[in-house]
C-alpha cells in the first residue's frame, strides 16, 4: 500500500513537472514570439529611419542648390548675382572700367499661371530664359530674383549707353509669340538700368537704383526701358503718395470725368461722348490718366475705378438723353484688368440695366497696345460683350500691331487712328499712307473709322477726302466737364464743322 502511494506520488510529481515544463515552454514560444515581431518592427523602424534621413540630406541638398539656383530656370540666385557683382564692383573700380544693372520685370505670368495653369508659366519662363540668354555675352550674368523679376549684370562696358543696344534685342525677343500647349501667348516687359560710377558705388545702392528707373518706366505704359536718374526720387515719392491715394474712399469724391465729343464730318452732327478721366488731388492738383491709371492696374484698384468711371459715365449719358441732348452713345475705356474679370460682362450688363441704357449705347474703348499681347486671355470676355450687345472700339490704333485676323474674329465696330498719325499725316507722307491704309483696311471690313487728336481744317479735309468722317479733337471742342455742354453748346460746336 505504502508503495503503491509513492508511485501515485511520483506519477502526480512527473504530470506536475511536465505541466509545469510544457507551461514554461509555451510561454518561452510567445515570448520568443513577440520578442522576433518586437525584432522585425525595430528593423522596419531603423530602415525608415535610415530613408527618412537619407531623404533629409537630400532635400537639404536641394535647399542648398535652390538657394544657388533658381529651381524652374537653373539661373543664378540672388546671392550668387549679388557675388558676381561685388567682384565687378572690385575689377571696375581697380581698372576704372564700367558695368551696368539691368532690371527687367515681366508681365503677364501670374494670369498666364491662373488661365492655363502651372506648366504652361514654367515653359513661358524656361523659353524666356533662352531668348534673353541669346542676347548677352558670356561674361554677362543673367539671374532671377522672383517670379517675373530677371536681374541683368552686363560687366566690361566702353560706355553704360553701350547697354541700349542690348535692351533693344530683349524687346526684340520677348514681345515675340510664345507657343506653349497649343496657345499662342504674349507677354510685355519693362526695363530699369542703373551704371557703375555714375549712379552709385555701392551692390545695394546699384541695385536699388535699378528698381527706382524699372519702376519709372513701368508708369509710362509697355516695353519701355529707363535709366536711373537722380529726380526719379522725387518721382518715387510721388508715386507713393498717389498709391496711397487710390487706396482711401475719398479718391472717387476727388476723380473728375470730362467728356469730348465724337462728330461726323459729313452730316456735322455729334455721335457721341468718349469720358476722359481726370484727378484732382488736393495735394498734388490735376493728375493725368496716363499717371494714375497704370499704378491703379499694378495695385489692383483699377477694377473698382473703372466701374465707378463706367456707371458714372452711362448714368451722365442716361441723364443727357432726358434733356434731349442727341447723342449717339457714350464711350468708356477699359483696362486689362478689367476684361480680364470673369464677372466684367455682368457688371456691364447689371449698370446697364440699373440706369436703363440700351447696349448699343455703350462703346467699349480697348487700347491696341495692351490688347495685343494679352488678346487670348480675354477672347471669351469680348465675345461676351459682343453677344450682350455692347459695341467695341480699339483705340490708338496703328500704334500696335493687331492682325487682320483678330479684326475679323472679334466683330470691331470702331477702329480709333491714333492721334500721334493724324497729327503727322499732313506733313509726313509715311503717316499719310498708314491713315489712308487704316480707312481703306476698316471699309473693306465694314469697320467704322474715328479720328483721334484732330486739330486742324487741313487734317480734317485729308481724313474727309479719304472716307473717314468720324473725328474728335481740339478742331471741334476740348475736353470739358458735363456740366459745361448745353444745347447751345452742342449747336455751337455743330455749326463750327
Amino acid at each position: 500500500m505504502l508503495a503503491f502511494l509513492i508511485f501515485f506520488i511520483c506519477i502526480m510529481l512527473i504530470i506536475a513537472l511536465t505541466f509545469l515544463l510544457y507551461e514554461q515552454n509555451s510561454q518561452y514560444r510567445i515570448l520568443n514570439k513577440k520578442f522576433k515581431t518586437i525584432q522585425k518592427q525595430l528593423q522596419t523602424e531603423m530602415e525608415e529611419r535610415s530613408k527618412y534621413t537619407n531623404e533629409l540630406s537630400d532635400l537639404k541638398t536641394n535647399l542648398n542648390q535652390n538657394i544657388l539656383h533658381d529651381y524652374v530656370t537653373g539661373l543664378p540666385g540672388k546671392k550668387i548675382f549679388v557675388d558676381r557683382l561685388n567682384q565687378a564692383l572690385s575689377l571696375s573700380k581697380r581698372h576704372q572700367l564700367i558695368f551696368v544693372i539691368v532690371y527687367l520685370e515681366i508681365d503677364e505670368f501670374k494670369m498666364i499661371d491662373n488661365v492655363f495653369g502651372e506648366q504652361a508659366g514654367e515653359l513661358v519662363l524656361k523659353e524666356l530664359v533662352l531668348r534673353i540668354s541669346s542676347c548677352t555675352r558670356k561674361v554677362d550674368t543673367l539671374s532671377r530674383f522672383d517670379d517675373n523679376l530677371f536681374v541683368l549684370l552686363l560687366p566690361l562696358l566702353a560706355k553704360a549707353e553701350a547697354a541700349v543696344y542690348v535692351v533693344q534685342r530683349l524687346f526684340d525677343v520677348i514681345s515675340e509669340p510664345f507657343h506653349v500647349l497649343k496657345h499662342e501667348l504674349y507677354i510685355s516687359a519693362n526695363i530699369g538700368i542703373s551704371a557703375y560710377p555714375h549712379d552709385g558705388e555701392d551692390e545695394k545702392i546699384l541695385l536699388n537704383n535699378a528698381d527706382v528707373a524699372l519702376q519709372q518706366a513701368k508708369l509710362q505704359g509697355k516695353n519701355i526701358y529707363q535709366f536711373y536718374r537722380s529726380e526719379m526720387y522725387a518721382l518715387s515719392k510721388r508715386e507713393v503718395i498717389l498709391n496711397s491715394g487710390l487706396r482711401g474712399d475719398s479718391v472717387y469724391q476727388e476723380f473728375v470725368i470730362y467728356y469730348q465729343p465724337v462728330i461726323h464730318a459729313e452730316t456735322k452732327q455729334i455721335l457721341g461722348m468718349e469720358a476722359l478721366l481726370r484727378w484732382q488731388h488736393p495735394d498734388l492738383g490735376l493728375v493725368g490718366p496716363f499717371e494714375f491709371l497704370l499704378l491703379a492696374e499694378n495695385n489692383g484698384t483699377i477694377i473698382p475705378i473703372g466701374e465707378w468711371v463706367l456707371r458714372s459715365a452711362c448714368q451722365q449719358f442716361q441723364q443727357w438723353k432726358q434733356m434731349n441732348f442727341h447723342l449717339g452713345h457714350v464711350s468708356v475705356n477699359v483696362s486689362m484688368r478689367q476684361l480680364e474679370n470673369p464677372h466684367f460682362t455682368f457688371k456691364v450688363s447689371q449698370i446697364l440695366q440699373e440706369i436703363n441704357l440700351s447696349p448699343s449705347e455703350l462703346v467699349l474703348d480697348i487700347s491696341e497696345n495692351l490688347l495685343i499681347p494679352r488678346l487670348s486671355l480675354i477672347e471669351k470676355t469680348l465675345h461676351m460683350l459682343k453677344h450682350l450687345g455692347v459695341r467695341i472700339a480699339i483705340d490708338d490704333f496703328g500704334a500696335g500691331n493687331l492682325s487682320l485676323k483678330n479684326l475679323r474674329k472679334f466683330s470691331i465696330d470702331y477702329l480709333k487712328i491714333d492721334g500721334s498719325l493724324i497729327q503727322d499725316m499732313t506733313i509726313n507722307k509715311e503717316s499719310e499712307a498708314i491713315v489712308k491704309m487704316i480707312i481703306a483696311l476698316a471699309s473693306s471690313l465694314q469697320i467704322s473709322t474715328i479720328a483721334e487728336g484732330v486739330e486742324t481744317v487741313k487734317q480734317k479735309e485729308l481724313l474727309q477726302a479719304n472716307g473717314c468722317f468720324f473725328m474728335q479733337g481740339f478742331l471741334f471742342s476740348v475736353p470739358r466737364v458735363a456740366t459745361d455742354f448745353s444745347v447751345e453748346m452742342l449747336d455751337k460746336i455743330c455749326k463750327s464743322i
